[in-house]
């Protein structure tokens, strides 16, 4: 038991530079638009740095959120097919966009996941900026 997170983990970045003040700072301050944005809060870190990053314990730097941070999810039965995610999926789940009270909905689908079930999670909110 326990809580489901969904992230990024940047295990290719160069961990032998120490981080200064200002990109400590920007970082900081990078992350309550991040959860604007994402409608969700967010856990980040830069990682260890420098002899720390050497250690068999090191941390890698990564950003982290709950379900919520999803905008839309679709749980379907193992017996059943899940949905073509190149096609349409309006109608199916619960999408952000049509959920009043979407973070309470996400936390439910939390507490009842099951193994057996197929879960597809859906993040479009962000794309505007990820831009290639």
């Amino acid at each position: 038991q326990g809580k489901i997170f969904a992230g990024v983990v940047l295990r290719d970045y160069d961990y032998s530079i120490a981080l200064g003040f200002f990109g400590s700072w920007l970082g900081g301050m990078s992350l309550t638009p991040l959860e604007y944005v994402l409608g969700s809060k967010v856990h980040f870190t830069f990682g260890d740095r420098c002899e720390a990053a050497l250690l068999d314990t090191a941390e890698y730097g990564h950003v982290v959120s709950g379900l919520e941070v999803f905008d839309q999810i679709i749980v379907t039965p193992g017996t059943d097919t899940p949905p073509d995610i190149s096609g349409n999926l309006d109608g199916q789940g619960i999408d952000r966009r049509k959920c009043e009270d979407y973070a309470t909905a996400a936390k439910e689908v939390e507490d009842g996941i099951e193994p057996t079930e197929i879960y597809t999670l859906c993040f479009w909110r962000a794309s505007p900026f990820l831009r290639p």
